[in-house]
């Protein structure tokens, strides 16, 4: 669990919030692919999924790639 803390708070600390936009905007074609692949590794509880599913479409992720991420979780 520690690892994955320590990724969060690497990511939230250092990743511009225009990051997310770019990478998995809804103009970007390739948004559901690389979301499915950062989602493979991570594990998420459904308790924690809906309030990071709020902030991704608040910042601009398209919904495709924020369900990608669920779906890919194991």
């Amino acid at each position: 669990m520690m690892p994955y803390m320590f990724i969060g708070a690497v990511v939230y600390g250092f990743v511009p919030t225009d990051f997310f936009t770019e990478v998995a905007g809804k103009d970007n074609p390739a948004a559901i692919p690389v979301a499915a692949l950062v989602g493979i590794p991570l594990y998420i509880r459904v308790t924690a999924l809906i309030p990071l599913i709020g902030s991704f479409v608040a910042r601009g992720v398209s919904i495709g790639a924020v369900m990608a991420v669920q779906v890919c979780q194991r």
